[in-house]
């Protein structure tokens, strides 16, 4: 049977968003307000423990799985980083490991499931890995501001822009080392599928529209959580 082609915001696309979006604000909520802060912090570690599997067993389930070539799938998306760190930030409760999955995880994750570097529409295999992945590092996040109290400020993201650009030489060795089609950051080429990243400049001019989209995620997000963005 022939696999069927992704539609942009066609109905299994809004249907996934509507439950990611549920289960990502719903989740934290329900922890914060009902569960005690021993519970919420047996809760924080069973997350940060799912977010390390995932990424450390991602080479191995999509290199033998789904065929992927290993220099393809090392997790060293800033997606794949942010859930990473996140995972850290929840066992050690260090600030700039949180600041860095923020300004990365929400701008990334939430572009990620609005628009989706996918082929092939549900069941394709990479669509549950997509959803779940992004999905339970920004419930991660969202977590970790509602039990924990913490919030991102100004200087959290002068903190974080200075990390990144400190990252990008570094991830563009390695790219050039690993040669096609390793194109982490997309600095390489663009995805293949259309996304948000199809009307900003050509890699890597746009790293500086990213962190403005990740900066403008950030006010968003702590206005709606009623939190000054200091």
């Amino acid at each position: 049977m022939p696999e069927s082609p992704f539609i942009l915001f066609g109905q299994q696309h809004l249907i996934a968003l509507a439950l990611s979006a549920l289960i990502i604000i719903y989740f934290p909520l329900y922890a914060k307000n009902h569960l005690s802060k021993d519970r919420q912090e047996t809760t924080a570690k069973i997350l940060a423990i799912f977010l390390i599997a995932h990424e450390l067993s991602k080479p191995f389930y999509r290199t033998y799985f789904f065929g992927d070539e290993l220099v393809k799938v090392i997790p060293l998306h800033a997606c794949n980083l942010s859930a990473s760190l996140i995972a850290i930030y929840l066992f050690t409760r260090k600030k700039v490991f949180f600041e860095v999955a923020y300004y990365w995880g929400l701008a990334g994750g939430t572009m990620a499931l609005l628009t989706p570097d996918l082929l092939y529409a549900f069941p394709d295999v990479e669509w549950f890995p997509l959803f779940t992945g992004h999905g339970v590092m920004i419930m991660a996040i969202f977590f970790s501001m509602f039990c924990h109290n913490i919030f991102p400020t100004k200087h959290s993201f002068r903190r974080v822009v200075l990390i990144t650009l400190s990252l990008l030489p570094v991830i563009y060795i390695i790219n050039t080392l690993l040669g096609p089609p390793a194109n982490y950051w997309y600095l390489n080429t663009k995805p293949e599928a259309d996304s948000l990243m199809s009307f900003m400049p050509s890699p890597p001019f746009h790293i500086p529209i990213a962190m403005g989209i990740a900066l403008e995620f950030s006010v968003y997000y702590t206005s709606l959580l009623g939190k000054n963005y200091r």
